[in-house]
């Protein structure tokens, strides 16, 4: 954009100097100053027949207005809340993914609920379904997981508790995990106590 004129007066107030190209901070502070100078000399004169006219003023308005949407805003202009505001949007995104993955696990986790239920009732040697397979409908357990309470209770070996585990979806445990806490984690998965 080429440098801003400002507009002259009707009563030899004197003019700030012609904008920079591109417009600066220093261009903005002469444009308010000469609106100030000219609404002084008004007030000061206002029964003199040589008062600032409402047109110069409102000229000189519309310069300094120019003026500042002409400014490229920098680092050195934004104000401390509008310099973070990028990074606040951005963790708020962040925070509305994580939100809405936590509405579809606890989704998930709801309709899973009447597998998890029936599993806890089905008694010790009653068929296990599936929980992880609720969108197809209610499946029952398979290998590598165990079929009733008891194959998981007094049968599941270490290996096995791993293989169940990976095929649930279940997070790793330390290699030197006790068994019971392996069977616990995959009871605790498919609705059954141990």
């Amino acid at each position: 954009m080429a440098a801003l004129t400002p507009p002259p007066n009707s009563v030899g107030i004197s003019l700030p100097p012609t904008s920079a190209n591109p417009t600066s901070l220093v261009d903005i502070t002469n444009a308010k100053e000469y609106v100030e100078r000219l609404s002084a000399h008004k007030i000061a004169v206002q029964p003199q027949p040589h008062a600032a006219i409402d047109a110069d003023i409102g000229a000189a308005e519309a310069y300094k207005t120019a003026l500042v949407f002409s400014l490229t805003p920098g680092a050195d202009v934004a104000p401390p809340w509008l310099m973070n505001m990028n990074a606040t949007i951005q963790q708020l995104a962040a925070n509305v993914q994580q939100l809405s993955a936590d509405v579809a696990h606890l989704r998930q986790r709801s309709d899973e609920q009447p597998i998890l239920f029936a599993n806890n009732i089905a008694g010790r040697r009653g068929t296990l379904f599936n929980p992880t397979t609720m969108r197809n409908g209610w499946a029952l357990l398979g290998a590598p997981n165990p079929r009733t309470q008891d194959e998981l209770n007094y049968h599941f070996t270490a290996e096995q508790c791993i293989a169940s585990a990976n095929d649930l979806g279940l997070p790793v445990l330390p290699e030197d995990t006790d068994l019971l806490e392996r069977r616990r984690q995959i009871g605790a998965r498919i609705g059954v106590t141990i």
